[in-house]
């Protein structure tokens, strides 16, 4: 039926009255008349469409994207769509014209993402992936629901083919789903990834549900990225053999292995470059201590290829072990995460051995910074590389971050201890906004040990009292005897600090070894109290930061 208020809103509109209405025809004759010039005009439209339907095809096919050969485009589209975060992309292809079509429909790669949340989807995506490889990423997805039965999914999810497996499971009971398929034999697998982002469960004691002997039947041979969260497989199994990636994250404590156990994985996996070994730390009131077996006879196991290595809420025996017995290169980066142990009441860092050689990022300290992150933690980022201004940053490649610190001077006094500072040649030292490291005192003794100390900086640092009693030290040994640069940032009382300053300035400068430099950072001094300084014998700069780009500064000239 023809509906003339929808057809009065059309732009072609006023529409001139057809020649056959003056004819004066009957109804009947009129209705024939009417009826074949429609059916003429509609075979005119069909005839035009075919038309502009051909001159498209010829525009499509002189479009440059459009005259690179089929394997071409067929790879332009690969990088579209590569990381398989969005599948609906590969059917917007298919929709552009014929020849993409046609490319993508013949290009089974296009085709391996497949999306498990859409089951007819995924069905699709799976036939016309044809024999290729597949990857899997589920995230967060509750698969139950849409795969009520375990042989549907084992069906959608075939092992054989399966070359990457990244599960975010929604709660526990899909994780375990997505467990239990994991028992055939996955021969062209090289990443697999379990993860349950909601832990609260698995501390109720899901964790003891999800702990396999083996997974793949021991038949992943290409396996080379293994990241698992909650899970846990027995260190005996050969899915840890040849592994480039080693990330093991919330793992309960009581399933530590012993330190040989541990080193003989590490031994079977020597192009490993990134290593991840982590237990939750809120199932602790502290660590519990090692008491397993250490090597009966010094181990070094050499990981040439290794850039990165992660400890978390590891016993400290177990630790050091471990560690002492690595080989590792300047490249590795180190970070240890710790708690005190159960019954501990300093912090001791006895989780780094006594030769700390074979691991540069520990070892070779040229910059460290100390940075009170909280009430109870503390941060140490180490450096291989001296800092040569407070404004350049230098690659930090060594951390050591202590939670839980009721005495942070005993960890501090650890730290110092512990860790090779001889040659170290610029310390940062960063409170927190609320609290002091450690009475002011206590700095002397520990920077009496960086006798090659060029540059110190100190950040929101709530008094002048450090650099009074830098200067009131009575001890023969000269403090930082070749300090050249001294950087105050934020934290500082106005002019308050300004004479304690002018004093410490003066103080090197009596004993003959001036400072070169002195840097400002946002620390609210007053014009006339910067130019009391700059008339010192010492260079003076004057930074702030930049309104709305955080870590950026500008220089200020003030004369």
């Amino acid at each position: 039926m023809f509906d003339e208020e929808r057809e009065a809103k059309l732009p072609c509109l006023p529409l001139e009255t057809p020649p056959e209405a003056s004819l004066g025809l009957s109804p009947s004759a009129l209705l024939e008349s009417v009826n074949k010039k429609l059916t003429d005009l509609a075979d005119q439209r069909h005839h035009i469409l075919c038309q502009m339907y051909a001159y498209k095809r010829l525009r499509n096919s002189v479009v440059p994207i459009n005259r690179l050969p089929q394997e071409l485009l067929a790879d332009v589209f690969l990088l579209v769509t590569e990381d398989g975060s969005y599948q609906e992309r590969v059917l917007d292809l298919s929709r552009v014209s014929t020849q993409w079509r046609t490319v993508v429909l013949t290009t089974p790669r296009l085709w391996t993402h497949i999306p498990l949340r859409q089951r007819r989807l995924a069905e699709l995506f799976l036939v016309r992936s044809g024999n290729t490889h597949l990857h899997y990423r589920v995230d967060g997805s509750t698969l139950s629901s849409t795969y009520p039965v375990l042989q549907d999914l084992q069906g959608m999810l075939p092992l054989s083919r399966t070359k990457t497996l990244e599960v975010e499971a929604a709660n526990e009971q899909e994780l375990l789903l997505v467990f239990d398929l994991l028992a055939e034999p996955a021969p062209f697998l090289e990443t697999l990834s379990l993860q349950l982002p909601d832990i609260c469960e698995w501390v109720k004691g899901v964790g003891d549900l999800v702990i396999r002997t083996t997974l793949f039947d021991d038949a992943a041979p290409k396996l080379r990225i293994l990241d698992l969260d909650v899970v846990h497989v027995y260190w005996t199994s050969s899915i840890f053999a040849n592994l480039t990636r080693l990330d093991l994250r919330n793992q309960k404590c009581d399933m530590l292995p012993d330190v040989d156990t541990f080193l003989d994985v590490l031994e079977r996996t020597p192009q490993l470059e990134s290593l991840l070994y982590h237990c939750w730390e809120y199932e602790l009131d502290g660590l519990p201590r090692y008491v397993g077996p250490t090597p009966n006879c010094p181990r070094v196991i050499t990981l040439p290829e290794l850039k990165r290595l992660i400890f978390g809420f590891l016993p400290s025996a177990w630790t050091s072990s471990v560690l002492g017995s690595l080989q590792v290169t300047a490249r590795t980066r180190v970070k240890i995460v710790s708690i005190p142990e159960v019954g501990q009441v300093d912090f001791p860092l006895d989780m780094l051995p006594a030769d700390l050689s074979r691991i540069p990022a520990l070892s070779n300290i040229r910059s460290m910074e100390i940075e009170q992150i909280s009430y109870r933690t503390l941060k140490f980022s180490l450096s291989p590389v001296g800092a040569r201004h407070p404004r350049i940053k230098v690659p930090q490649l060594g951390s050591l971050e202590l939670r839980r610190a009721d005495s942070m001077a005993l960890a501090l006094r650890d730290a110092f201890q512990k860790l090779d500072i001889r040659h170290l040649e610029s310390l940062t030292i960063r409170e927190h906004p609320d609290r002091t490291i450690v009475a002011p005192h206590i700095w002397p003794t520990h920077l009496q040990m960086t006798k090659h100390l060029q540059q110190l900086q100190l950040i929101d640092i709530h008094s002048p009292d450090i650099l009074t009693a830098l200067r009131n030290s009575c001890d023969d040994n000269a403090i930082c005897p070749r300090l050249r640069a001294l950087a105050l940032q934020q934290g500082f009382g106005g002019d308050a600090m300004v004479p304690e300053l002018e004093a410490y300035i003066n103080h090197l400068s009596k004993e003959g070894r001036p400072l070169a430099t002195v840097t400002l950072t946002d620390v609210g001094f007053s014009t006339d109290a910067i130019l009391r300084l700059k008339s010192m014998d010492v260079k003076v700069d004057v930074w702030r930061s930049v309104k709305g780009v955080p870590g950026t500064f500008t220089e200020v000239s003030i004369d």
